[in-house]
């Protein structure tokens, strides 16, 4: 076998011999390689024998794990489906029972043997219900909320008591597709059902109001504008801004050739104006790479608008820290004289004249000791109360 590179006469003999012993030693290196291929199977043993070959069978890895893995999940989710399913077919059959037994007392006149003999059965298939709504699978309720192992249902002196949540667990298995895995309380048995459903609470804005909460929770993304008195442009760099407040205090602080600015906060609407009143050019417009002013709604690109810049409907999203003097779009709300809740012969007074946020109010709600649940949907900006007891009114 030949080897290379060759020794020349010029070469130095120790040289030679170094060039000699690197060859066999990269030949060997070689053989050991080949074998190792024919022993294992395998033409690429790692990465660096061929990246490209291997970035390839990674890659493909991934998407076997992948598969395998949306595999399990639509295996797990099938044996969700057919436990949740048991319980309901328990349930209607329990139901059923019920209907009869109550349609055959209903049409004889009984004894109090007899009668006694209808309430043990219907005692009976609600214990039922009760042990069909309170199933696991895998250490999970299916008919009592998603991640919550303790019992859903619990019988009480007058009524039933809800005690899960509303969750739904979801399994992807598809791409970006997901699938429930659980029936919630409310849709298989119509328990901690809505009672109450506010109007829209509609917030005005204030200093504290954070711009992620902006135009409904769709939020305003901090950056950099630009503003003029139709001389030169000036940059405002609000990238580090994160409340209304802070857009406030760096415009504020401008210097327009000796003039300064005034920012107002009212209703759902910010107004930029010079601060000694008088007219004169103000143009707004977006910095490089940034839609801040687009945003905000106070965008004056030419100039032709006479201040004051007004941007409204920045509609800010109710959230539990919302201030009860901001509702209303900035006309409060009174809670003074607070509210009562009744529940069959209960009667629960709920004091919320303290309440200095929204929640404040749910607080004082959930623990007014009725069996209710109050809970703020942040996308319509409404309060919802909900009823966790069954079988009263």
């Amino acid at each position: 076998m030949p080897l290379l590179p060759v020794s020349t006469v010029r070469s130095s003999t120790p040289l030679s011999v170094q060039r000699s012993l690197y060859q066999l030693n990269s030949d060997q290196v070689a053989l050991q390689r080949d074998y190792d291929q024919l022993s294992t199977g395998r033409r690429v043993l790692r990465i660096s024998d061929d990246p490209a070959a291997a970035s390839r069978a990674i890659s493909l890895q991934r998407g076997i794990d992948r598969s395998n893995q949306l595999i399990r999940n639509a295996t797990s989710t099938s044996a969700f489906y057919q436990s949740a399913d048991t319980s309901l077919d328990r349930i209607t059959g329990s139901l059923t029972e019920a209907r009869g037994i109550t349609v055959q007392a209903a049409q004889n006149v009984l004894s109090l043997d007899e009668r006694e003999a209808f309430a043990i059965s219907i005692r009976q298939t609600l214990d039922s219900i009760l042990g069909a709504g309170n199933s696991l699978f895998r250490d999970q309720q299916l008919l009592g909320g998603a991640l919550d192992s303790g019992q859903g249902y619990r019988v009480t002196d007058d009524g039933v008591m809800f005690d899960g949540n509303d969750a739904v667990g979801r399994a992807e298995y598809g791409a970006g597709s997901t699938s429930p895995i659980n029936v919630s309380g409310n849709a298989a048995l119509g328990v901690y059902t809505t009672i109450v459903e506010g109007q829209p609470l509609n917030a005005a804005l204030d200093s504290n109001t954070r711009l992620v909460d902006l135009k409904g929770g769709i939020g305003v993304k901090a950056g950099v504008i630009r503003i003029s008195d139709g001389n030169e442009w000036q940059p405002v760099d609000l990238s580090e801004a994160s409340s209304i407040g802070d857009i406030k205090d760096v415009i504020e602080q401008l210097d327009l050739n000796g003039r300064t600015l005034s920012v107002t906060i009212s209703g759902d609407a910010i107004q930029i104006e010079y601060t000694d009143g008088l007219p004169g050019t103000l143009a707004i417009d977006n910095g490089t790479g940034s839609t801040l002013a687009t945003d905000l709604a106070i965008e004056n690109r030419l100039g032709l608008q006479a201040p004051p810049i007004i941007g409204d409907r920045l509609a800010p999203r109710i959230t539990s820290s919302t201030k009860v003097t901001d509702l209303a779009f900035g006309a409060g709300i009174d809670l003074a004289s607070g509210f009562q809740i009744r529940q069959n012969d209960r009667v629960f007074n709920v004091d919320v004249s303290q309440a200095k946020t929204v929640g404040d109010v749910l607080i004082a709600v959930n623990r007014s000791g009725a069996d209710v649940r109050a809970e703020l949907d942040q996308n319509d900006g409404r309060l919802r109360i909900r009823s966790l007891r069954s079988g009263v009114d």
